[in-house]
């Protein structure tokens, strides 16, 4: 019987070989770029810390009735725009009971 993977150890071997080629290859690039230029790549990188396009697609999750964060909500809780389900239902309670 033939084995599924036929050697895995092999198949990891040539991809960290990948990645130190690509990692030289980075490094090469980056040697080459001025200065000005490697900080503007730094800017767009997705997973930089100083990234504001995350940081604004997280500001709009915003529940408008307590001011909380709602990016972290799951879908079932969230109710509507990006207010928490909780938040409405406090609301629509307190109504029913005053009207």
């Amino acid at each position: 019987m033939r084995p599924i993977i036929p050697n895995p150890r092999n198949d990891l071997r040539k991809i960290h070989d990948a990645i130190a080629d690509l990692t030289k290859v980075v490094g090469e690039i980056k040697s080459m770029l001025k200065p000005e230029e490697l900080h503007q790549q730094e800017k767009m990188n997705p997973w930089n810390s100083e990234n504001t396009s995350t940081t604004n697609a997280v500001n709009q999750w915003v529940c408008s009735l307590c001011g909380g964060d709602t990016s972290e909500v799951d879908y079932d809780y969230i109710g509507s725009d990006t207010n928490h389900l909780s938040c409405e239902l406090k609301l629509e309670m307190g109504s029913d009971e005053e009207g």
